[in-house]
Protein backbone atom coordinates (compact mmCIF):
# COMPACT_ATOMS: atom_id res chain seq x y z
CA UNK A 1 0.00 0.00 0.00
CA UNK A 2 2.95 2.33 0.63
CA UNK A 3 4.03 1.95 -3.00
CA UNK A 4 0.52 2.82 -4.18
CA UNK A 5 0.54 5.86 -1.91
CA UNK A 6 3.84 7.04 -3.39
CA UNK A 7 2.54 6.67 -6.94
CA UNK A 8 -0.66 8.53 -6.02
CA UNK A 9 1.34 11.48 -4.67
CA UNK A 10 3.23 11.81 -7.97
CA UNK A 11 0.13 11.98 -10.20
CA UNK A 12 -0.83 15.32 -11.73
CA UNK A 13 -4.43 16.62 -11.83
CA UNK A 14 -4.54 15.72 -15.52
CA UNK A 15 -3.38 12.17 -14.75
CA UNK A 16 -6.04 11.83 -12.05
CA UNK A 17 -8.67 12.94 -14.57
CA UNK A 18 -7.48 10.25 -16.95
CA UNK A 19 -7.51 7.74 -14.10
CA UNK A 20 -11.17 8.47 -13.34
CA UNK A 21 -12.09 8.25 -17.02
CA UNK A 22 -10.44 4.85 -17.34
CA UNK A 23 -11.73 3.47 -14.04
CA UNK A 24 -15.36 4.57 -14.44
CA UNK A 25 -16.05 4.67 -18.17
CA UNK A 26 -13.73 2.22 -19.84
CA UNK A 27 -12.77 -0.50 -17.38
CA UNK A 28 -15.79 -0.05 -15.07
CA UNK A 29 -14.01 -0.94 -11.84
CA UNK A 30 -15.13 2.00 -9.68
CA UNK A 31 -16.86 -0.16 -7.00
CA UNK A 32 -13.69 -2.23 -6.59
CA UNK A 33 -11.34 0.76 -6.51
CA UNK A 34 -13.47 2.80 -4.13
CA UNK A 35 -12.89 0.12 -1.50
CA UNK A 36 -9.33 -0.86 -2.47
CA UNK A 37 -8.04 2.72 -2.29
CA UNK A 38 -9.26 3.43 1.24
CA UNK A 39 -6.32 4.71 3.22
CA UNK A 40 -4.47 5.91 0.11
CA UNK A 41 -3.76 9.63 -0.17
CA UNK A 42 -5.80 10.56 -3.22
CA UNK A 43 -7.50 13.88 -4.07
CA UNK A 44 -10.92 14.31 -2.51
CA UNK A 45 -12.60 14.85 -5.88
CA UNK A 46 -11.15 11.57 -7.16
CA UNK A 47 -12.45 9.63 -4.15
CA UNK A 48 -15.81 11.37 -4.53
CA UNK A 49 -16.00 10.41 -8.22
CA UNK A 50 -15.20 6.77 -7.44
CA UNK A 51 -17.69 6.60 -4.59
CA UNK A 52 -20.35 8.28 -6.71
CA UNK A 53 -19.83 5.79 -9.52
CA UNK A 54 -19.94 2.94 -6.99
CA UNK A 55 -23.26 4.23 -5.59
CA UNK A 56 -24.64 4.51 -9.12
CA UNK A 57 -23.53 0.93 -9.80
CA UNK A 58 -25.37 -0.27 -6.70
CA UNK A 59 -28.58 1.50 -7.69
CA UNK A 60 -28.30 0.24 -11.27
CA UNK A 61 -27.77 -3.32 -10.04
CA UNK A 62 -30.96 -3.17 -7.97
CA UNK A 63 -32.90 -1.94 -11.01
CA UNK A 64 -31.44 -4.69 -13.16
CA UNK A 65 -32.18 -7.32 -10.55
CA UNK A 66 -35.80 -6.18 -10.36
CA UNK A 67 -36.03 -6.23 -14.15
CA UNK A 68 -34.55 -9.74 -14.19
CA UNK A 69 -37.52 -10.87 -12.09
CA UNK A 70 -39.96 -9.28 -14.55
CA UNK A 71 -38.20 -10.90 -17.51
CA UNK A 72 -37.98 -14.32 -15.82
CA UNK A 73 -41.73 -14.18 -15.14
CA UNK A 74 -42.53 -13.08 -18.70
CA UNK A 75 -40.35 -15.70 -20.38
CA UNK A 76 -41.42 -18.34 -17.89
CA UNK A 77 -45.04 -17.77 -18.93
CA UNK A 78 -44.15 -19.17 -22.39
CA UNK A 79 -41.95 -21.97 -21.06
CA UNK A 80 -38.55 -20.31 -21.52
CA UNK A 81 -35.94 -20.39 -18.78
CA UNK A 82 -33.01 -18.14 -19.72
CA UNK A 83 -29.52 -18.15 -18.26
CA UNK A 84 -27.98 -14.90 -17.02
CA UNK A 85 -24.34 -14.18 -17.90
CA UNK A 86 -22.13 -11.74 -15.94
CA UNK A 87 -23.95 -8.74 -14.46
CA UNK A 88 -25.40 -8.40 -10.99
CA UNK A 89 -25.62 -12.17 -10.49
CA UNK A 90 -21.88 -12.63 -11.05
CA UNK A 91 -21.20 -9.73 -8.65
CA UNK A 92 -23.20 -11.50 -5.96
CA UNK A 93 -21.35 -14.77 -6.53
CA UNK A 94 -17.86 -13.25 -6.59
CA UNK A 95 -18.07 -10.24 -4.29
CA UNK A 96 -21.18 -10.81 -2.18
CA UNK A 97 -23.01 -7.73 -3.48
CA UNK A 98 -24.90 -7.08 -6.71
CA UNK A 99 -23.48 -3.56 -6.92
CA UNK A 100 -19.80 -4.55 -7.04
CA UNK A 101 -19.77 -4.69 -10.85
CA UNK A 102 -20.62 -1.72 -13.06
CA UNK A 103 -22.97 -3.11 -15.69
CA UNK A 104 -25.12 -1.54 -18.37
CA UNK A 105 -26.87 -4.61 -19.72
CA UNK A 106 -28.50 -7.91 -18.91
CA UNK A 107 -27.01 -10.78 -20.93
CA UNK A 108 -29.60 -13.51 -21.37
CA UNK A 109 -28.81 -16.86 -22.98
CA UNK A 110 -31.52 -19.02 -24.57
CA UNK A 111 -31.56 -21.96 -26.97
CA UNK A 112 -32.04 -21.79 -30.73
CA UNK A 113 -35.57 -23.11 -30.33
CA UNK A 114 -36.39 -20.41 -27.77
CA UNK A 115 -34.64 -17.42 -29.34
CA UNK A 116 -37.33 -15.98 -31.63
CA UNK A 117 -40.12 -16.51 -29.09
CA UNK A 118 -38.00 -14.95 -26.35
CA UNK A 119 -37.43 -11.88 -28.55
CA UNK A 120 -41.18 -11.62 -29.22
CA UNK A 121 -42.00 -11.94 -25.52
CA UNK A 122 -39.48 -9.23 -24.63
CA UNK A 123 -41.16 -7.06 -27.26
CA UNK A 124 -44.52 -7.75 -25.63
CA UNK A 125 -43.28 -6.33 -22.30
CA UNK A 126 -41.91 -3.20 -23.94
CA UNK A 127 -38.46 -3.93 -25.36
CA UNK A 128 -37.45 -2.70 -28.82
CA UNK A 129 -34.67 -4.34 -30.85
CA UNK A 130 -31.85 -2.03 -31.98
CA UNK A 131 -30.83 -4.34 -34.81
CA UNK A 132 -32.48 -7.08 -36.83
CA UNK A 133 -30.46 -9.69 -38.78
CA UNK A 134 -30.59 -9.44 -42.57
CA UNK A 135 -32.99 -11.71 -44.44
CA UNK A 136 -30.22 -14.16 -45.40
CA UNK A 137 -29.22 -14.51 -41.75
CA UNK A 138 -32.82 -15.00 -40.63
CA UNK A 139 -32.91 -18.28 -42.56
CA UNK A 140 -30.16 -19.65 -40.29
CA UNK A 141 -30.60 -20.97 -36.75
CA UNK A 142 -29.88 -18.06 -34.35
CA UNK A 143 -26.67 -19.67 -33.06
CA UNK A 144 -25.32 -19.98 -36.63
CA UNK A 145 -25.69 -16.27 -37.42
CA UNK A 146 -22.63 -13.99 -37.50
CA UNK A 147 -23.97 -11.90 -34.61
CA UNK A 148 -24.68 -14.12 -31.63
CA UNK A 149 -27.14 -11.70 -30.03
CA UNK A 150 -29.64 -8.93 -30.50
CA UNK A 151 -29.75 -5.85 -28.32
CA UNK A 152 -33.08 -4.70 -26.98
CA UNK A 153 -33.86 -1.43 -25.25
CA UNK A 154 -36.63 -0.52 -22.85
CA UNK A 155 -37.65 3.11 -23.39
CA UNK A 156 -36.55 5.19 -20.40
CA UNK A 157 -34.30 2.49 -18.93
CA UNK A 158 -30.59 3.06 -18.31
CA UNK A 159 -29.62 -0.47 -19.41
CA UNK A 160 -30.19 -2.83 -22.31
CA UNK A 161 -30.95 -6.52 -22.68
CA UNK A 162 -28.70 -8.60 -24.90
CA UNK A 163 -30.43 -11.80 -25.98
CA UNK A 164 -27.84 -14.43 -26.89
CA UNK A 165 -28.27 -17.57 -28.94
CA UNK A 166 -24.81 -18.83 -28.00
CA UNK A 167 -22.60 -18.13 -25.02
CA UNK A 168 -19.35 -18.02 -27.01
CA UNK A 169 -18.74 -15.62 -29.88
CA UNK A 170 -17.23 -18.23 -32.17
CA UNK A 171 -19.77 -19.91 -34.43
CA UNK A 172 -19.78 -23.70 -34.43
CA UNK A 173 -17.87 -23.93 -31.16
CA UNK A 174 -19.31 -25.68 -28.09
CA UNK A 175 -20.39 -23.19 -25.45
CA UNK A 176 -21.20 -23.47 -21.77
CA UNK A 177 -23.87 -26.11 -22.46
CA UNK A 178 -21.08 -28.48 -23.52
CA UNK A 179 -18.86 -27.70 -20.54
CA UNK A 180 -19.00 -30.35 -17.84
CA UNK A 181 -20.34 -28.70 -14.67
CA UNK A 182 -20.65 -25.36 -16.44
CA UNK A 183 -24.02 -24.16 -15.09
CA UNK A 184 -25.90 -23.92 -11.80
CA UNK A 185 -29.07 -22.36 -10.36
CA UNK A 186 -28.96 -19.06 -8.45
CA UNK A 187 -31.78 -17.69 -6.32
CA UNK A 188 -32.80 -14.18 -7.30
CA UNK A 189 -34.61 -13.06 -4.16
CA UNK A 190 -36.57 -14.18 -1.11
CA UNK A 191 -39.56 -15.24 -3.23
CA UNK A 192 -37.59 -18.32 -4.23
CA UNK A 193 -37.48 -17.47 -7.93
CA UNK A 194 -34.27 -18.64 -9.59
CA UNK A 195 -32.26 -18.26 -12.76
CA UNK A 196 -29.61 -20.38 -14.44
CA UNK A 197 -26.08 -18.91 -14.25
CA UNK A 198 -22.56 -20.18 -14.98
CA UNK A 199 -20.86 -22.15 -12.23
CA UNK A 200 -17.40 -20.99 -11.04
CA UNK A 201 -15.96 -23.25 -13.75
CA UNK A 202 -18.36 -21.82 -16.30
CA UNK A 203 -17.49 -18.26 -15.26
CA UNK A 204 -13.76 -18.96 -15.59
CA UNK A 205 -14.14 -20.37 -19.10
CA UNK A 206 -16.72 -17.84 -20.28
CA UNK A 207 -14.88 -14.78 -18.94
CA UNK A 208 -11.59 -16.03 -20.40
CA UNK A 209 -13.02 -16.52 -23.88
CA UNK A 210 -15.14 -13.37 -23.69
CA UNK A 211 -12.26 -11.27 -22.37
CA UNK A 212 -9.81 -12.43 -25.01
CA UNK A 213 -12.44 -11.98 -27.72
CA UNK A 214 -12.46 -8.33 -26.67
CA UNK A 215 -8.70 -8.26 -25.94
CA UNK A 216 -9.62 -7.38 -22.34
CA UNK A 217 -10.69 -3.88 -23.33
CA UNK A 218 -12.35 -3.88 -19.88
CA UNK A 219 -10.08 -4.89 -16.99
CA UNK A 220 -13.20 -5.67 -14.96
CA UNK A 221 -13.36 -9.09 -16.67
CA UNK A 222 -9.73 -9.80 -15.80
CA UNK A 223 -10.30 -8.80 -12.17
CA UNK A 224 -13.23 -11.23 -12.09
CA UNK A 225 -10.92 -14.00 -13.35
CA UNK A 226 -8.28 -13.15 -10.74
CA UNK A 227 -10.95 -13.26 -8.02
CA UNK A 228 -12.26 -16.60 -9.30
CA UNK A 229 -8.79 -18.15 -9.30
CA UNK A 230 -8.02 -16.92 -5.79
CA UNK A 231 -11.27 -18.50 -4.57
CA UNK A 232 -10.63 -21.94 -6.14
CA UNK A 233 -8.36 -24.70 -4.90
CA UNK A 234 -5.57 -25.93 -7.15
CA UNK A 235 -7.33 -29.29 -7.40
CA UNK A 236 -10.55 -27.63 -8.60
CA UNK A 237 -8.60 -25.47 -11.04
CA UNK A 238 -6.97 -28.59 -12.50
CA UNK A 239 -10.45 -30.00 -13.13
CA UNK A 240 -11.60 -26.67 -14.54
CA UNK A 241 -8.71 -26.56 -17.01
CA UNK A 242 -9.32 -30.16 -18.11
CA UNK A 243 -12.98 -29.35 -18.77
CA UNK A 244 -11.95 -26.20 -20.69
CA UNK A 245 -9.51 -28.20 -22.83
CA UNK A 246 -12.32 -30.62 -23.71
CA UNK A 247 -14.14 -27.79 -25.53
CA UNK A 248 -10.99 -26.20 -27.03
CA UNK A 249 -10.93 -23.39 -24.47
CA UNK A 250 -7.86 -24.39 -22.45
CA UNK A 251 -5.51 -21.90 -24.11
CA UNK A 252 -7.99 -19.06 -23.46
CA UNK A 253 -8.13 -19.93 -19.77
CA UNK A 254 -4.35 -20.22 -19.44
CA UNK A 255 -3.58 -16.92 -21.21
CA UNK A 256 -6.26 -15.14 -19.17
CA UNK A 257 -4.90 -16.61 -15.93
CA UNK A 258 -1.40 -15.44 -16.88
CA UNK A 259 -2.73 -11.94 -17.54
CA UNK A 260 -4.40 -12.01 -14.11
CA UNK A 261 -1.01 -12.85 -12.58
CA UNK A 262 0.67 -9.98 -14.43
CA UNK A 263 -2.00 -7.35 -13.73
CA UNK A 264 -3.53 -8.28 -10.36
CA UNK A 265 -0.91 -10.56 -8.83
CA UNK A 266 -3.18 -13.59 -8.54
CA UNK A 267 -1.48 -16.96 -8.25
CA UNK A 268 -0.62 -19.36 -11.05
CA UNK A 269 -2.20 -22.72 -10.07
CA UNK A 270 0.46 -25.23 -9.00
CA UNK A 271 -1.61 -27.97 -10.63
CA UNK A 272 -1.11 -26.42 -14.09
CA UNK A 273 2.07 -26.74 -16.15
CA UNK A 274 4.10 -23.57 -16.40
CA UNK A 275 3.09 -21.08 -19.11
CA UNK A 276 4.48 -21.96 -22.54
CA UNK A 277 6.49 -19.42 -24.55
CA UNK A 278 3.59 -18.80 -26.94
CA UNK A 279 1.28 -18.10 -23.98
CA UNK A 280 3.78 -15.69 -22.43
CA UNK A 281 4.21 -13.85 -25.73
CA UNK A 282 0.43 -13.60 -26.26
CA UNK A 283 -0.10 -12.30 -22.72
CA UNK A 284 2.62 -9.65 -23.07
CA UNK A 285 1.28 -8.47 -26.45
CA UNK A 286 -2.25 -8.17 -25.07
CA UNK A 287 -0.99 -6.45 -21.93
CA UNK A 288 0.82 -3.92 -24.12
CA UNK A 289 -2.31 -3.26 -26.17
CA UNK A 290 -4.79 -2.72 -23.33
CA UNK A 291 -3.77 0.91 -22.55
CA UNK A 292 -4.09 1.92 -26.23
CA UNK A 293 -6.30 4.89 -26.99
CA UNK A 294 -9.30 3.92 -29.10
CA UNK A 295 -8.37 0.25 -28.88
CA UNK A 296 -11.98 -0.80 -28.38
CA UNK A 297 -13.28 1.22 -31.34
CA UNK A 298 -14.15 0.07 -34.87
CA UNK A 299 -11.94 0.90 -37.83
CA UNK A 300 -8.36 2.17 -37.99
CA UNK A 301 -5.00 0.66 -37.17
CA UNK A 302 -6.00 -0.22 -33.60
CA UNK A 303 -8.84 -2.39 -34.91
CA UNK A 304 -6.47 -4.29 -37.21
CA UNK A 305 -4.06 -4.74 -34.32
CA UNK A 306 -6.87 -6.00 -32.13
CA UNK A 307 -7.99 -8.58 -34.72
CA UNK A 308 -4.39 -9.75 -35.13
CA UNK A 309 -4.14 -10.36 -31.38
CA UNK A 310 -7.46 -12.20 -31.33
CA UNK A 311 -6.25 -14.33 -34.24
CA UNK A 312 -3.10 -15.11 -32.26
CA UNK A 313 -4.99 -16.47 -29.25
CA UNK A 314 -7.61 -18.39 -31.27
CA UNK A 315 -6.46 -21.99 -31.01
CA UNK A 316 -8.26 -23.83 -33.80
CA UNK A 317 -8.92 -23.30 -37.50
CA UNK A 318 -12.69 -23.08 -36.96
CA UNK A 319 -12.19 -20.41 -34.28
CA UNK A 320 -9.99 -18.38 -36.61
CA UNK A 321 -12.43 -18.65 -39.53
CA UNK A 322 -15.29 -17.56 -37.27
CA UNK A 323 -13.14 -14.69 -35.99
CA UNK A 324 -12.46 -13.42 -39.51
CA UNK A 325 -16.17 -13.51 -40.32
CA UNK A 326 -17.08 -11.58 -37.16
CA UNK A 327 -14.29 -9.03 -37.63
CA UNK A 328 -15.56 -7.45 -40.87
CA UNK A 329 -17.72 -4.91 -39.06
CA UNK A 330 -14.93 -3.89 -36.69
CA UNK A 331 -12.31 -3.58 -39.43
CA UNK A 332 -14.42 -1.79 -41.99
CA UNK A 333 -16.94 -0.10 -39.66
CA UNK A 334 -19.91 -1.57 -41.47
CA UNK A 335 -22.45 -4.35 -41.02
Amino acid sequence: MREVDEIAQRLTPRAWGRFIDLAVKRHRVAPILSGALRGVSIPGEVLEALQGAARDAGIAALRQKAETLRIVDALGSVGIRPALLKGWALAERLYGSAGMRQSRDLDLLVTDAEFDEAARELGRIGYVADFEPCSDEMALPPSARVSKDIELRLPGADFTVELHARSIAYRGWPGLDALDGGMLVQRIDQTGRTIMVPSPRGDLVFLSVHGLQHVFSRLRWLHDIATLIEGRSDAKLAEDLAAAISIDAGHFVRISALLAVLVFGSRWPSSWRRPALAERVAARLILGAIPGEGFAESGGIDAWRRVALKFLVAGTLSQRLSLLSRSKRMLFDRE
